[in-house]
Parts: structure tokens; C-alpha cells; sequence
């Protein structure tokens, strides 16, 4: 694959009336590269304070020692998702071609979440690899010099995806997306928080060209900052496995609604914008989310959902009890 080219720019933070209500945008797909480093020393450093309240802890007696950032840790069976990253049209329901590039863009949201995001558009896809990514680095403290290591063939089998040259080029091209962008995220009045790269490099060919056995990723460690106490969801990993990826809308609803405990009603018009969505039209639009819901009911993972008024209700699974 050919070298992406980089964005000559500085990443800019637009004001708040500069970009109103702007939502993700969605552009051409770039080609990959062996290696992504992202610029994010250069961003305004927003978790500074944010991260100022952690925990102080001390390495074999050192007095002073740096403090180690580090992912909560959760089971294998689960997936820890932060909350503000499902809340709105960061990674987007879209399912053509075309990814947008934009820049200094706020982001759609919730109330109480501000995002604003420089890249190319972000969908489920990179949402699945993302997720995969913190479940492999929280077992150790998040390091710029450690990264975490797989082989492709692992990854693949671990988000679902079918083996062969096609995805291999593909997740490489999610992990191309996730490092070469900037984001900046505040939630919960200041106690969530990042701003950065979401992947900060990713290598998957040594300086000669040859392929490594084992693909490497490095996280700023900053962005544990996004899985502060309640913040982040723990999200059942095997359904939305068994969504698939043909149904991007279906899979955003499910980070979506993982992140509620009790779904607020939406209209049909928020949920296309919180999405994402790129039907112009609300009936082409709606009849795509009713395929979603279903696809979310079939797979057991809400009980029912109904349409009033052009409301949208919908009524979790309950969570089955562990045996005593």
C-alpha cells in the first residue's frame, strides 16, 4: 500500500459559533500506511486537570514516581465503552463508499457532551477495532513506549471478521483512520475527558518493508481519562458480534442503548442525526431504522421497541441473573 498522505494543517478548535451543529462529515477512503504516528503533542492539553484528581500510587517505595495510567479492567466476555464515544455521530450508522475528511467539526451529540473531531469519517467498523484495542491493553498500564502487540489473523478472528486478504487490508485501514485524526472530548461537566489521537501509532511493517508477525499499537495514555468512574459502559461483546457488520445502524443502536439503562424516548429525526445517517430523506430513514430494531429484537438483545407519534420506545432486555 502506498504512503497516505498527511494533512499539512494544525488542528484548529473552532468555536462553538463557528461550528453551530455541524455533524460528522463523510469523504473518500485514503490508502493506508506502514506506520501512523499522530501529532497530538501539538493539541491544547484538555486532561490535564481532568486526570489531575487519579489516584496517586507508589512503585516499590519510589517517592515521586510517575503515576501509571491504566484501563479499568473488565471480563472477557464484555467490552468497556466510553460513553460519550456511542453518544452521538463519532463513529457514524453510514454504510456507503464515501468517507468524508473534516476538520475542527463539532460533533452531534447528547446533551452534556462536546466533541470535536478532525479525520476521516469514523463508522462502526473502526468502533469494532477501537473496542478490541482497549480490551487487549487493559491488563497493564498504558505506556508510549509499550505497545500492545497481536497478530492480524487474532484480531480478525476477535471482531468477527472473515479471514482473508480483503480484511486484513481493511483493518488496516481502520487502524490508518483511528491514528491519523485528532479529538477532543468533554462530558459529564469536565469529569470525562481526552484530547488526542484515539490510536496514537500503528505499525504493521518494519523500516525495510517486511511484514511483522506481529502488528503493534500504541495508546496515549491520556485517554484513560475517557473511562473515569461511571463514564464508560460495559457492553456485551458476543452480541454485537452477532449483530454482524452488515447492519451499521443496528450496531450503533446497540452501543447506544448499551449505554442507557433505561432507554429515553428519541425521535425518529434525533436518532438520524445522532447517527450520523446520510438519508435526506426521514421516511428512507426511518424505515432503515425499523430494520435495526428488529435486527435488535431477533437478536434478543432489546425485548420490544414501538413507534408513537413518531417517537421511538424501546424496552431493554432485562439482564439475566448469574446462578447461585
Amino acid at each position: 500500500m502506498e504512503p497516505r498522505p498527511q494533512p499539512e494543517e494544525e488542528f484548529q478548535l473552532v468555536s462553538e459559533s463557528e461550528a453551530g451543529s455541524a455533524r460528522v462529515g463523510r469523504g473518500a477512503r485514503l490508502p493506508g500506511a506502514g506506520k501512523r504516528t499522530s501529532n497530538s503533542e501539538d493539541l491544547l492539553n484538555a486532561t490535564e486537570k481532568l486526570l489531575a484528581n487519579a489516584a496517586t500510587r507508589k512503585a516499590r517505595g519510589i517517592v515521586n514516581a510517575p503515576v501509571p495510567l491504566q484501563l479499568p479492567f473488565w471480563n472477557e466476555d464484555k467490552r468497556a465503552l466510553p460513553n460519550p464515544l456511542a453518544r452521538g455521530a463519532l463513529f457514524t450508522a453510514t454504510k456507503d463508499n464515501n468517507r468524508e475528511y473534516y476538520k475542527g467539526t463539532r460533533v452531534t451529540t447528547l446533551a452534556n457532551i462536546d466533541i470535536i473531531y478532525k479525520g476521516e469519517e469514523l463508522r462502526q467498523d473502526d468502533m469494532s477495532v477501537l473496542l478490541t484495542i482497549f480490551h487487549l491493553a487493559r491488563k497493564r498500564p498504558l505506556s508510549k513506549d509499550e505497545p500492545v502487540e497481536f497478530t492480524a489473523y487474532s484480531f480478525l478472528k476477535e471482531v468477527g471478521w472473515t479471514i482473508n486478504g480483503q480484511e486484513y487490508k481493511h483493518l488496516q485501514e481502520c487502524f490508518d483512520r483511528l491514528s491519523a485524526n485528532q479529538v477532543k472530548v468533554l462530558a459529564d461537566g469536565g469529569k470525562a475527558g481526552y484530547a488526542g489521537s484515539l490510536v496514537r501509532s500503528f505499525e504493521w511493517r518494519d523500516s525495510s518493508g517486511q511484514s511483522l508477525s506481529k502488528w503493534k499499537v500504541w495508546l496515549e495514555p491520556k485517554i484513560a481519562g475517557l473511562f473515569t468512574q461511571d463514564s464508560f459502559t460495559l457492553m456485551e461483546w458476543a452480541d454485537r458480534k452477532k449483530i454482524g457488520q452488515r447492519s451499521p445502524l443496528a450496531l450503533w443502536l446497540h452501543s447506544f442503548l448499551s449505554t442507557h439503562r433505561e432507554p429515553i424516548p428519541l425521535a425518529v429525526e434525533k436518532y438520524r442525526e445522532l447517527s450520523g445517517a446520510k438519508e435526506k430523506s426521514l421516511p428512507g430513514f426511518r424505515m432503515r431504522l425499523k430494520a435495526a430494531l428488529n435486527r435488535l429484537k431477533d437478536c434478543g438483545i432489546i425485548e420490544a421497541y414501538e413507534l408513537k407519534n413518531d417517537f421511538v420506545y424501546v424496552t431493554k432486555r432485562r439482564q439475566r441473573l448469574a446462578a447461585a
